[in-house]
């Protein structure tokens, strides 16, 4: 039996892709409001401290099928694994909250769309690690990100599910609201 004796910190490179999927504003803003009329169905118990809908939400809505179509073409034309959307929930954020630092460990890539973006909003934030502190909040407060990207409507953005992101505390007020999800094999 071997015995672990130290330990060497790594450094990873991941790759973050961004696009859009040139929805129309008139579809974005009904997609708005299908996902703000849903409202909170985890009463701000995941790492979302905003209003989110249930996990399978804009699976199983009709009318989330055009941004679901686009995407799993962005999708299978960008990567070339027979990849599987898993789950996708809509999510708003009202001034003050925001997005715990946490990952899609068991995902292989995950997915942020912006359906509506106001001046100010916060952007998607990456970081190192996940470190966990007392006060929730904190574990986004005192941890530096290595990567900010803008969030501006119909933007979407790919990445590796194992990477640890959140979102900075929605100081503005600026309205915003996300599609998000995750696809495995």
């Amino acid at each position: 039996m071997s015995t672990l004796h130290s330990s060497t910190p790594i450094e990873v490179e991941f790759q973050v892709l961004e696009g859009t999927l040139g929805l129309d504003d008139s579809y974005l803003k009904r997609c708005e409001t299908f996902i703000r009329q849903e409202g909170d169905r985890v009463n701000h118990a995941s790492n979302l401290k905003c209003n989110m809908t249930d996990w399978q939400f804009i699976m199983e809505h009709f009318w989330f099928q055009q941004f679901l179509d686009k995407l799993n073409i962005v999708v299978k034309e960008t990567f070339n694994l027979p990849l599987v959307l898993d789950s996708a929930w809509g999510a708003t954020y009202a001034e003050n909250e925001y997005a715990a630092i946490h990952d899609h460990a068991r995902c292989i890539w995950s997915f942020v769309y912006f359906v509506k973006a106001e001046k100010g909003s916060p952007p998607l934030s990456f970081f190192k690690t996940i470190t966990k502190f007392k006060n929730e909040i904190d574990n986004i407060k005192q941890q530096e990100p290595i990567l900010n990207i803008p969030a501006e409507k119909d933007k979407l953005i790919l990445f590796p599910g194992a990477v640890p992101h959140g979102v900075y505390p929605n100081k503005s007020g600026a309205k915003r609201v996300v599609i998000a999800g995750n696809y495995g094999l």
